[in-house]
């Protein structure tokens, strides 16, 4: 019933685009993205280009081999390395007065967080930003500071680094009373209001405040200035962009749906799908090792799943890679012959292939070394006249 499905879905979107510009993140500015081909299964792929401009059109087909059948295709930004899940992960840490427990336990067990993540062939991206000291409503310029790694990037895998700008953080004098939650975000905007994630999924924003938001004096839900986002805008641009917020903060009203002139944190986590937990927990080693289940259960290794064969899809602003699923399709699989190539004299020559189903066409090329010339070839004892011939139903020796 399943693949009877698939099958109707495929039969229903075939005369339409599969893809359409995925939302990848402003990675670089780089104007050629590229296509990298992989499968999954018995089969191959051909696609009409493997380097394109954002916004060119490009056709990616399957062909499965005999005993398999094309199942469908995932399309996932190339900002990850095949085979490995990365999940970016955004700290963003109130610093004023009363924050400095809460900062110290997480600095203690964020070497635990990591490992706990890594055991899921996970890495993480950090990166750090702090508000709350010295700031206030009318300055909020003098509110947030976004960290930088010794390299001077933003983002790092390095946990070393990463433990040294908590440290970094913890030796700096906090204080301050004003908890503008907005204008930490506001940092991990480009000057073109793009959020700056190195990628466009697997993006987590790690909230942790014991306050609820100051809004800016001019909040709106509808704000075109970055300076007077609310927090209901971010909670739409984060969910828009599938970036996961989860708040540490108190188990209070205040904190859940907002005190006196500031919002509360429900919204965006619920609307980001991120984990509300509670920043008086005892345990701080347990709620690290919490949030990294949380990450293992929702990171994922593909932005789109299509079923329409061929596929003709839309570059993204970002790499991307394209991974063709076959499978069985209870047909006998049929058997692949190995080609072996060897000389005599001077010189080099391969097959095209070096195994091939019987019937597919195998070109041989011979390179004479320099005063030396081709003599001949011949396949299993029997000279051909040209460099190339149909593979027969048993191994082939090329002389």
């Amino acid at each position: 019933m399943k693949k009877m499905l698939k099958k109707l879905t495929a039969l229903a979107a075939a005369a339409v685009m599969c893809l359409a510009a995925l939302p990848c993140a402003d990675i670089s500015a780089a104007s050629v993205r590229t296509i990298t081909t992989i499968t999954n299964g018995n089969g191959t792929i051909s696609a009409s280009s493997t380097s394109l401009a954002p916004g060119e059109s490009y056709t990616l087909t399957a062909t499965p081999n005999p005993g398999y059948e094309f199942d469908h295709w995932e399309i996932a930004d190339g900002g990850s390395t095949v085979g490995v899940k990365n999940a970016n992960i955004a700290f963003v840490i109130d610093v004023s007065g009363s924050m400095n427990t809460y900062i110290k336990k997480v600095r203690s067990n964020l070497e635990n967080f990591i490992n706990e993540v890594s055991k899921e062939n996970i890495t993480i991206n950090m990166s750090f930003i702090t508000y709350g000291n010295n700031g206030s409503k009318s300055k909020p310029e003098k509110n947030a500071v976004y960290y930088t790694y010794a390299d001077g990037s933003k983002w790092s895998s390095d946990t070393a680094g990463a433990v040294d700008i908590l440290d970094r953080i913890l030796a700096e004098r906090n204080q301050g009373s004003y908890e503008m939650t907005c204008e930490a975000f506001r940092q991990l905007l480009d000057g073109n209001n793009n959020l700056t994630f190195p990628s466009s999924i697997n993006n987590y924003v790690f909230l942790l405040t014991d306050e609820d938001c100051d809004e800016y004096s001019k909040a709106s839900d509808t704000a075109t200035d970055t300076t007077q986002y609310s927090l209901a805008k971010w909670s739409s641009i984060f969910a828009q962009n599938n970036v996961r917020v989860s708040v540490v903060a108190e188990d209070s009203k205040e904190c859940h749906l907002g005190g006196y002139n500031g919002s509360g944190y429900d919204e965006i986590v619920t609307n980001t799908q991120g984990t509300y937990i509670n920043i008086n927990t005892n345990d701080y080693y347990k709620l690290m090792l919490d949030y990294a289940k949380f990450i293992g259960e929702t990171v994922v290794t593909v932005n789109q799943t299509y079923y329409t064969n061929p596929c003709t899809a839309v570059m993204p602003d970002c790499d991307i890679i394209a991974e063709a699923i076959f499978t069985s399709n209870g047909a006998p699989v049929q058997q692949t012959y190995n080609v072996t190539v060897i000389t005599d004299g001077y010189g080099t020559a391969y097959a095209s292939q070096v195994s091939a189903l019987p019937g597919q066409q195998i070109n041989i090329i011979a390179i004479p070394d320099s005063g030396n010339m081709l003599d001949s070839i011949t396949s299993n004892d029997v000279k051909i006249n040209v460099n190339s011939f149909r593979m027969p139903e048993k191994d082939v020796t090329v002389y």
